[in-house]
C-alpha cells in the first residue's frame, strides 16, 4: 500500500496508506476520499493514473516502502 501511495503522489494524488492498530500492524489500507461533487473526468483520471502505475509496482519483487519508510501521513 505504501508503494501505491508513493507512486500516486508522483502523479499529484494524495492517497495515504496507513497501518492498523497494534494487533493488526501487518495489515495496511489505502484511503481514498472522493468528494460528493467530483467530476467524472477527475475520477477517470484517478483510475487512469492508478492503472498506469500498476505494471511498475507489479514488477517489484517485494514492497519497497512500509509504514516506517513512507513519506508523509505519519501520525
Amino acid at each position: 500500500m505504501f508503494d501505491v501511495s508513493e507512486a500516486m503522489r508522483e502523479r499529484g494524488w494524495l492517497l495515504p496508506a496507513y497501518t492498523f492498530p497494534k494487533k493488526r500492524q501487518d495489515l495496511a489500507a489505502l484511503r481514498v476520499v472522493i468528494k460528493r461533487d467530483v467530476r467524472h473526468d477527475v475520477a477517470d483520471l484517478l483510475i487512469h493514473d492508478l492503472k498506469r502505475q500498476l505494471p511498475r509496482l507489479e514488477k517489484q519483487p517485494a514492497p519497497v516502502r512500509d509504514h516506517r519508510s513512507a513519506t508523509g501521513f505519519q501520525h
